[in-house]
């Protein structure tokens, strides 16, 4: 099966009201014939106690599968790039082709396009989702 990933960074404002934190503004649909997976990890800390969770929507904006979960005790970054991988793990499995991936962590989508991290820690990952 030909893997296909197209990275997008989501769209993300901040609030005028500090006390309600962030809003993620909205879903933008994928290419024809995509489907696209949307992830985010989370961290009460950093390092914290973290969890993951990842969807899958097709090109109509339709749930086609979802995965969350625990991360243990991690940094950010590191709950992140689990996400991302957990999600992916959970394309290839369902046979899903051409998929967009569009996560608000500009780190983890950097150093998928390029290949690399500039922390080394992050650098292991790299090649489990490639």
């Amino acid at each position: 099966m030909e893997r296909v990933w197209n990275l997008k960074q989501s769209s993300l404002h901040k609030l005028k009201d500090k006390s309600i934190g962030r809003k993620n503004v909205k879903w933008s649909s994928s290419p024809p014939s995509w489907k696209k997976l949307k992830f985010d990890g989370a961290s009460r800390g950093n390092p914290g106690l973290s969890g993951f969770g990842a969807m899958v929507k097709d090109e109509e904006g339709s749930f086609v599968g979802a995965i969350c979960g625990p991360s243990g005790i991690v940094s950010n970054n590191v709950a992140e790039i689990t996400t991302l991988e957990e999600g992916l793990k959970w394309v290839i499995s369902n046979k899903q082709s051409k998929v967009a991936i569009e996560g608000d962590s500009q780190i983890i989508l950097n150093g998928v396009n390029k290949k690399r991290f500039t922390n080394w820690r992050l650098n292991a990952w790299i090649s489990r989702i490639d």
